[in-house]
């Protein structure tokens, strides 16, 4: 293919055909800009974010779960794939359910995603299991811990490693006590300025 000559825009056929050279199998979800996106809805929107422990998946601990989900992964793919929904998470998309069941069916093993739409939430809130802190939290781990599995990648390993992080995330303990005082916070503050 000719490299365009600057200034010219790809049309979204050609945008799509370079996606899945790079990402074969991968799923491209457009984004709709300008006029063609309705009013957006006011008000609250909640998101249920939904946890490994409370589907009743095995193994029942979710720490050795997470952990060992995590030395069984492929950190490239891995980081790839998180990194990815991600993106696709972004302020335009975070809230729209409609993102969250496709990234839901394409990540999700097919009988955990069955379990997950057959519970219903109340007041109309959306069960979802990826965001973006998760992803984020998730690629840091993968960077750190992740291994390097050998096998076919399979990327229902993300669903399953999302609603761990979102364990995780849950079940993190906040400090009681800042452990940094209001003093140390200007002293590093006063000598980042002092840096610059």
């Amino acid at each position: 293919m000719d490299s365009p000559k600057p200034g010219l825009l790809y049309t979204a056929e050609e945008l799509e055909r370079i996606y899945r050279q790079m990402r074969p199998g991968a799923l491209l979800v457009p984004m709709a800009h300008g006029a063609q996106e309705s009013t957006p809805s006011l008000g609250p929107r909640f998101m249920v974010f939904r946890l490994h422990s409370e589907l009743g998946l095995e193994p029942t601990d979710p720490e050795a779960a997470y952990w060992e989900a995590l030395t069984q992964a492929d950190v490239t793919d891995g980081i790839g794939e998180m990194s990815w929904i991600n993106a696709n998470l972004s302020e335009a998309g975070a809230t729209k359910p409609q993102v969250h069941l496709d990234l839901a069916r394409r990540f999700v093993e097919p009988a955990i995603l069955t379990r997950i739409m057959q519970q219903s939430m109340e007041g109309g809130a959306v069960s979802v299991v990826f965001n973006r802190i998760g992803c984020l939290l998730t690629v840091r781990h993968l960077m750190l811990f992740g291994g390097s599995d050998s096998r076919p990648w399979n990327a229902s390993k993300i669903g399953r490693l999302a609603l761990l992080a979102n364990d995780f995330i849950q079940n993190t303990p906040i400090p009681q006590t800042p452990t940094l005082s209001s003093v140390d916070v200007c002293a590093l503050y006063g000598a980042y300025v002092g840096h610059l």
